[in-house]
């Protein structure tokens, strides 16, 4: 069940840590989908609480979930400017209220750590990037708009030893970039 205050916490954090530029709703859904993947897959149990469903752009936070940041977009904590990324092409890009402070006492510091090497992976990575990670085999085995188990999502990335050798070589290439910050994760297991 979700931990609203939690998963407001995780939304403004995510949205601190995207910088100055801003985060798209895209990367922070994906954001939002890996913590709580990754956090359930070392720890047993989801970041937020938050379930996801399977939409056409990918896994994106339910109905609940999506309540509480529209809610912080009408309470002015969270800002939305929608910004030309590239000729012809807009993207609404989320900020936090100028003089909000994020409050991070939900999160220990492996927690912390944990959604940093997550936005700064999404944060890195170009849209086809994330449609490969994000419409995996179980996205496309998960019927539209009904939940997508989060250690389906996780396993892909992590346990699964049949994947494609596209799908492998860009998981070794995330796993050995972030190796460092992942050793550190799980040491805190």
């Amino acid at each position: 069940m979700i931990n609203k205050q939690v998963f407001k916490n995780a939304v403004l954090l995510i949205i601190e840590l995207a910088g100055e530029s801003g985060i798209g709703e895209v990367k922070l859904n994906k954001s939002l989908v890996i913590a709580d993947a990754l956090h359930n897959a070392l720890y047993r149990k989801s970041l937020t609480g938050a379930s996801y469903i399977k939409h056409r752009y990918g896994p994106v936070p339910d109905s609940e979930a999506r309540a509480v940041i529209k809610k912080m977009i009408e309470l002015g904590e969270i800002e939305i400017f929608e910004e030309m990324v590239s000729l012809g092409i807009y993207q609404k890009n989320h900020y936090l209220r100028q003089g909000l402070n994020v409050s991070k006492e939900s999160f220990s510091d492996e927690e912390i750590n944990l959604v940093t090497w997550t936005v700064n992976t999404v944060m890195g990575m170009t849209a086809k990037e994330i449609s490969e990670i994000s419409h995996d085999r179980f996205y496309h085995n998960t019927k539209m708009f009904h939940e997508i188990n989060l250690e389906d999502i996780c396993s892909w990335h992590v346990l699964d030893e049949v994947m494609s050798e596209k799908e492998h070589n860009h998981t070794e290439k995330i796993i050995g970039s972030n190796f460092d910050e992942i050793i550190k994760i799980i040491q805190c297991a």
